[in-house]
Protein backbone atom coordinates (compact mmCIF):
# COMPACT_ATOMS: atom_id res chain seq x y z
CA UNK A 1 0.00 0.00 0.00
CA UNK A 2 1.53 3.27 -1.05
CA UNK A 3 -1.33 5.67 -0.50
CA UNK A 4 -1.14 8.66 1.81
CA UNK A 5 -4.93 8.94 1.71
CA UNK A 6 -6.58 6.95 4.51
CA UNK A 7 -9.91 7.15 2.69
CA UNK A 8 -8.48 4.80 0.02
CA UNK A 9 -7.76 2.03 2.53
CA UNK A 10 -9.99 -1.00 2.92
CA UNK A 11 -12.13 -1.15 6.05
CA UNK A 12 -9.72 -3.64 7.66
CA UNK A 13 -6.69 -1.52 6.79
CA UNK A 14 -8.38 1.59 8.10
CA UNK A 15 -9.24 -0.16 11.37
CA UNK A 16 -5.69 -1.40 11.78
CA UNK A 17 -4.32 2.04 10.98
CA UNK A 18 -6.52 3.48 13.72
CA UNK A 19 -5.29 0.88 16.21
CA UNK A 20 -1.66 1.55 15.27
CA UNK A 21 -2.11 5.30 15.72
CA UNK A 22 -3.73 4.72 19.12
CA UNK A 23 -0.89 2.39 20.06
CA UNK A 24 1.66 5.02 19.06
CA UNK A 25 -0.06 7.61 21.24
CA UNK A 26 -0.03 5.21 24.18
CA UNK A 27 3.59 4.22 23.52
CA UNK A 28 4.71 7.86 23.49
CA UNK A 29 2.88 8.48 26.78
CA UNK A 30 4.58 5.47 28.36
CA UNK A 31 7.95 6.67 27.13
CA UNK A 32 7.36 10.10 28.65
CA UNK A 33 6.73 8.45 32.01
CA UNK A 34 9.51 5.87 31.82
CA UNK A 35 11.21 5.28 35.16
CA UNK A 36 14.66 4.64 33.66
CA UNK A 37 16.67 5.63 30.60
CA UNK A 38 16.87 1.98 29.55
CA UNK A 39 13.08 1.63 29.50
CA UNK A 40 12.77 4.93 27.65
CA UNK A 41 15.25 3.73 25.03
CA UNK A 42 13.44 0.41 24.58
CA UNK A 43 10.16 2.25 24.08
CA UNK A 44 11.87 4.60 21.64
CA UNK A 45 13.02 1.61 19.58
CA UNK A 46 9.51 0.16 19.69
CA UNK A 47 8.25 3.49 18.35
CA UNK A 48 10.74 3.29 15.47
CA UNK A 49 9.31 -0.06 14.40
CA UNK A 50 5.76 1.19 14.82
CA UNK A 51 6.66 4.21 12.69
CA UNK A 52 7.84 1.80 9.99
CA UNK A 53 4.60 -0.16 10.22
CA UNK A 54 2.61 3.03 9.71
CA UNK A 55 4.87 3.85 6.79
CA UNK A 56 3.81 0.66 5.05
CA UNK A 57 0.37 2.22 4.78
CA UNK A 58 1.97 5.31 3.29
CA UNK A 59 0.51 7.19 6.20
CA UNK A 60 2.35 10.41 7.00
CA UNK A 61 -0.14 12.58 8.89
CA UNK A 62 0.37 12.75 12.66
CA UNK A 63 3.59 10.72 12.49
CA UNK A 64 5.77 13.71 13.21
CA UNK A 65 3.50 16.10 15.14
CA UNK A 66 6.54 17.97 16.42
CA UNK A 67 7.05 19.29 12.88
CA UNK A 68 3.66 21.04 12.77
Amino acid sequence: MTTTHPELLTKEQSEQLGRLLALRTQLLAERAGAMSPAVSRALELADVYLFLALGYYGYSERLLPEQD
